[in-house]
């Protein structure tokens, strides 16, 4: 690995050479001296990098001449040695997306905008699906927040191994590192999901901890080797959007410790999780030192160290827009992405609900729902399916029919014979894939009805 170079001049950056000291900086510091021969970083092919080797690498990289380090996401090991070592210098740490990620063109132009009074440390992309990427920066003091109280909340400590087959740009993946930074622990990046790499190492016995999507989940469960967690696996960490029920069922019959959670970039990834133990479906309760409220129409708030810089307003309440409904204790009970919520006939409709249906079908390869505009009924339900095998709208109505109630039911049907637009995440791009039927024309949509 060589040293990265070049940058961006931030406006107000205190740029650091080596030697400068922040809460991030303090604690690489600190590992460094204590445990220098502690692995900091694995791959999927057993390769690490030890505390002491990234201090090391910080004091023989080349300053960023502006303060911001951009660094490719590719290769995962490389990358992630990269960010540490940005951090022990007090440089801003950006995660460059690969090309043809909505991400990549905003990561490389960031001027420092969306900054606040405090030195960001980390700056992190919202995934694009529901418009144009827009930057979150975070400071050493909300990442710090968010990976204390989520090692409290999941007994990550020395000794813990943290795998995490998600993106590096993404928040989920970023925060596993810092966490893995304060709780003196390694994380275990791969540099894909590959479901046999993934379940070789759960069942090793190295991994206490692994951070999943429920897409994930489920190429695990369906794995041609049956296969059972190590005993030293603690918790299944499944956030990214709704989980199936039954997916989560199903795991737990298997030993897999389902940990359920929610969170968000602006956040640093998790604002509500399950302890381990827990047996169920809602989405536990804050971590340590957030709070959450309903506000109007059921739109979820958040408050906290762990929000990103210049959030919150006059109140520090910041709306995440979602949706959800709490229980006693706080505990997230319900959620569902304000912008995805489809108003027919004056009721709510939730496409997750509607599209679980569709895929349950063995017909279907898989389905995206989404509200289009219509006169009689405010936004009708629209349908765009990929097959698995031929199948006629009757029998997809048929089967709707068997499950839906009435104004649940897609009114339009779209075939499609690509795959639908996902991030790095597999989550839908709504936006993207709107933008494509609209290119088809609202005329091509109603001649499916």
């Amino acid at each position: 690995m060589g040293p990265d170079r070049g940058g961006t001049a931030v406006a107000g950056s205190r740029c650091s050479e080596r030697g400068a000291v922040g809460p991030l900086a303090e604690r690489l510091m600190a590992l460094a001296r204590s445990r220098p021969a502690a692995v900091a970083v694995r791959d999927a092919r057993g390769r690490v990098v030890r505390w002491g080797e990234i201090e090391r690498w910080a004091a023989r990289a080349v300053p960023a001449r502006d303060g911001v380090r951009r660094v490719p996401v590719r290769p995962r090991l490389g990358a992630a040695v990269r960010l540490c070592a940005a951090w022990r210098r007090g440089e801003v740490a950006i995660a460059v997306p690969p090309p043809g990620d909505p991400a990549r063109e905003a990561a490389l132009r960031w001027r420092g905008e969306g900054g606040g009074r405090e030195q960001p440390a980390a700056v992190l992309f919202s995934s694009g699906t529901t418009g144009r990427p827009r930057a979150v920066v975070h400071t050493a003091s909300s990442l710090l927040a968010s990976a204390r109280a989520v090692n409290a909340r999941l007994g990550a400590g020395p000794g813990a191994v943290w795998l995490c087959p998600l993106p590096l740009q993404h928040v989920g993946a970023l925060a596993v590192l810092v966490r893995a930074i304060v709780g003196g622990y390694a994380a275990e990046l791969h540099e894909r999901f590959d479901a046999q790499a993934v379940v070789r190492a759960l069942a090793s016995g190295r991994v206490t901890h692994v951070s999943l999507v429920g897409r994930m989940l489920e190429r695990l469960l369906e794995h041609r080797v049956p296969w059972r967690p190590a005993s030293s696996l603690r918790a299944v960490v499944v956030g990214g959007g709704p989980v199936d029920p039954d997916l989560v069922r199903r795991a737990r019959r298997r030993g897999i410790p389902v940990c359920l959670t929610y969170g968000c970039t602006e956040a640093g990834s998790q604002i509500t999780t399950q302890a381990p133990g827990e047996t169920g479906l809602d989405l536990g309760r804050p971590i340590d030192g957030v709070q959450l409220r309903v506000g109007d129409n059921g739109s979820l708030w958040v408050r906290g160290p762990v929000l990103a810089a210049g959030l919150g307003g006059g109140d520090g309440w910041y709306d995440t827009g979602d949706l959800g409904t709490l229980g006693a204790g706080a505990r997230l009970l319900a959620l569902e992405r304000r912008v995805d919520l489809i108003v027919s006939g004056g009721k709510n409709v939730r496409p997750v609900r509607v599209e679980r249906v569709l895929e349950a079908c063995p017909a279907v390869r898989e389905a995206a729902v989404l509200g289009w505009p219509d006169r009689s009924w405010g936004e009708r339900v629209v349908a765009v399916v990929r097959r698995a095998e031929p199948v006629e709208r009757e029998r997809l109505e048929r089967w709707c029919a068997e499950r839906l109630a009435v104004w649940e039911r897609p009114r339009s049907w779209v075939w499609v014979d690509e795959p639908l637009p996902r991030t790095a995440l597999g989550k839908l791009r709504r936006a993207e894939l709107r933008r494509r039927l609209e290119r088809r024309g609202l005329r091509a949509v109603e001649d499916e009805r």
